[in-house]
């Protein structure tokens, strides 16, 4: 006696292997061809599809902030506030004093050379004068030095120590001395 299983189909309902294949490889490529065709077709629109040196139609925001420096425009930058800025003239206290003290030298010996009761001759007090200053002053120069009353000498005298003083005070850059030279 055979038992047969209750759950088991008769021989002849039973299906082979076969159609169940073709039935997987049919739903595999129904599936492929679905995607494919789902994949290939733009379904929203690419607002972003841009190439180098076409102008986007919207704004586009970048994700983040980004900081660029640009190298060039930093130093066209800098150049233009340079060339704004007056040039910085130094005052050199050292040749303030050596020139206030080079006066204060000539009308000493100025003053010696007009008290001199040695030299009686005009002349030679007029080229005594005239000999302490390189180049040598004019002989009209030297001759009112030389023979100007002591009132006008010393106001002659306090007013060069004056004109000094202002002059020296104002900055004159090196590019300027020759038209400042030629104005005077």
């Amino acid at each position: 006696m055979r038992l047969v299983h209750k759950t088991a189909l008769p021989a002849a309902t039973r299906s082979g292997p076969r159609p169940r294949v073709a039935l997987a490889i049919g739903i595999g490529v129904l599936t492929a061809l679905l995607l494919t065709g789902a994949l290939s077709v733009d379904l929203l629109p690419r607002v972003y599809d841009l190439k180098e040196g076409d102008v986007a139609p919207l704004a586009i925001k970048a994700p983040r902030n980004y900081t660029y420096v640009s190298q060039i425009r930093t130093r066209q930058a800098r150049d233009a506030a340079a060339a704004q800025v007056p040039p910085v003239i130094e005052l050199n206290r050292d040749v303030i004093t050596q020139q206030t003290r080079g006066l204060a030298d000539l009308i000493q010996a100025i003053n010696l050379v007009r008290g001199d009761t040695t030299r009686p001759n005009p002349n030679d007090r007029q080229q005594a004068v005239a000999q302490l200053v390189s180049p040598p002053l004019s002989d009209a120069t030297a001759h009112q030095l030389a023979f100007l009353d002591d009132y006008h000498w010393s106001t002659v005298a306090n007013e060069a120590q004056r004109v000094l003083q202002d002059v020296m005070k104002d900055r004159i850059p090196d590019s300027n001395v020759d038209e400042v030279r030629n104005e005077g």
